[in-house]
């Protein structure tokens, strides 16, 4: 985590339903970074509109 990472971090907009502090922190590097996350986790899908590029892995 670096200063970016924080200031993103703080600025994400959490949806209803997803109380993970992990996940967040995750989504915000990856956002401040722009690297795209793979995963099997839908609600990755519902941070696309904040800039996180999401690729669906279908498990």
């Amino acid at each position: 985590m670096n200063k970016h990472h924080l200031l993103q971090y703080a600025a994400l907009e959490t949806v209803a339903g997803h109380r993970d502090p992990n996940d967040h922190i995750i989504i915000a590097q990856a956002i401040s970074d722009k690297i795209p996350i793979i995963s099997s986790d839908r609600m990755f899908k519902q941070y696309i509109k904040q800039g996180l590029e999401f690729v669906y892995n279908r498990r």
